[in-house]
């Protein structure tokens, strides 16, 4: 029979507001139920024991009556108006006033429509309720000698005592219960985020190859076809699907990315590295992608440099997502790459290095002269599915999956790093970065 109870009043599967209703409901209940006995018991009063049988009958019947046609919300609706803003102000009266137990039960009346209620109407009845339970104790203090029916300590400190037992020991288990719930809805969204998380891998890893070998093909042709005139249109479209094959490769591999951070599988095998190579060869690599839009790729003014403590790969990967953010935002400008070398991770600080197992760091820079980012956007830009624009791509323009300059953060921060951006509406953008010397 127990189990039966609580599958029908209290399965995991119903809403939480249906499970906290009849919860809350069967604790009205008992609670009204334990007041009228000690009300015959101890305080003589015929008109307290009714009522408070009233709102226990009331709130039975409302529990089997929402249970029967599913019209929970009108049930709410009824019991906050009949029990708590009429039976309740009238039980405050008769029993005693503030020098009773009542108002335990407003502190109750205030958690279940809290609780049950939603929007502008739980807003307008709680403060209903709010102006209504202090106009009862404002009435109580005037009018004091009309309503007092106790005359001794034994017949105040009963009620006070009783109800405060019944009131904390079934919020106790209200509090408990949604607890339970809390803790099974947690762990239904750990496994569906784990479950998306696998999917993402799982699509990752199958969508790379046939792009890898759609770009490679694709390159081939173009060497082929490279030098012969009347397939010169052919040789273009080749070179643009290679050209979209590989921005493609980056989204995917962007996608499987994240899902190696949120499972803490991305780690980095550091070694002493020359960032001038790195960048070299990135911008080698990845030409393609990086010269659209018609913009002019600058490696200005990058100087000697010790050797950093880096991943190469993953430097690497830092750059590309970038250079190519920069081409995607840029038409017929400048991309500037440069790099230098300073005392501390943060852009502009010359103290000495925070770190003592590295000497200082090398701070690389990308420069645009696109059309910038609204300042209001800087703030939140590194988050995951964040990026400059307004969320509306315009036509003609690549679209990103707003997660390459989280990954990048992830990547610095690992490197123990830090990395910024600087961007003006109309004039550019920079992102910088640092890595520590080897």
């Amino acid at each position: 029979m127990l189990k039966r109870f609580i599958k029908e009043y209290f399965d995991p599967e119903f809403d939480i507001r249906v499970q906290a209703f009849n919860l809350l409901g069967f604790v009205g209940v008992v609670a009204g139920l334990v007041s009228a006995l000690t009300s015959a018991l101890y305080e003589s009063n015929l008109l307290q024991v009714v009522l408070n049988l009233m709102a226990s009958t009331i709130g039975f019947f409302m529990l089997r009556f929402a249970k029967k046609t599913g019209l929970y919300r009108i049930c709410f609706l009824i019991t906050v108006i009949l029990i708590f803003i009429i039976i309740f102000p009238i039980l405050f009266f008769i029993g005693g006033g503030y020098l009773g137990g009542m108002p335990l039960f407003f502190i109750f009346a205030f958690i279940f429509t809290s609780l049950m209620l939603e929007g502008k109407i739980r807003v307008v009845f709680i403060i209903f309720e709010f102006i209504i339970y202090i106009a009862c104790f404002f009435g109580y203090y005037l009018f004091a000698d009309s309503f007092i029916i106790h005359v001794s300590i034994f017949d105040i400190m009963n009620p006070i005592l009783t109800r405060l037992i019944v009131s904390s020991s079934l919020l106790l288990v209200v509090i408990q219960q949604y607890m339970r719930i809390y803790n099974n809805q947690r762990k239904r969204l750990a496994e569906f985020d784990r479950l998306k998380t696998e999917f993402l891998g799982i699509m990752s890893h199958e969508l790379k190859t046939p792009l890898t070998i759609m770009s490679g093909y694709a390159q081939i042709s173009q060497k082929f076809l490279s030098g012969v005139p009347e397939m010169e249109n052919v040789e273009n479209y080749v070179k643009l699907i290679a050209s979209e094959a590989d921005r493609l490769a980056l989204m995917v591999g962007q996608l499987l990315d994240v899902t190696r951070i949120e499972e803490g599988r991305m780690a980095m095998h550091t070694k002493p590295s020359s960032i001038m190579e790195i960048v070299q060869d990135t911008v080698s690599t990845y030409s393609s992608v990086f010269g659209k839009n018609n913009n002019k790729l600058s490696m200005a003014g990058i100087p000697d440099l010790p050797f950093v403590l880096c991943d190469g790969h993953r430097v690497a990967q830092v750059l590309v997502n970038l250079i190519s953010n920069a081409a995607r935002h840029t038409a017929d400008g400048t991309i500037t790459i440069t790099a230098e070398e300073q005392e501390s991770p943060e852009f502009g600080v010359r103290s000495s290095a925070p770190n003592k197992n590295t000497s200082g760091f090398v701070r690389v820079a990308i420069a645009d002269t696109g059309e910038g980012i609204a300042p209001e956007r800087l703030s939140t830009i590194f988050d995951r599915f964040k990026s400059g624009a307004d969320g509306k791509t315009p036509p003609g323009r690549e679209s990103g999956t707003g997660l390459g300059l989280y990954i990048c953060r992830f990547i610095v921060e690992a490197h123990g790093g830090t990395i910024g951006i600087e961007s003006a509406p109309g004039v550019g953008t920079m992102v910088w970065f640092t890595i520590p010397i080897a």
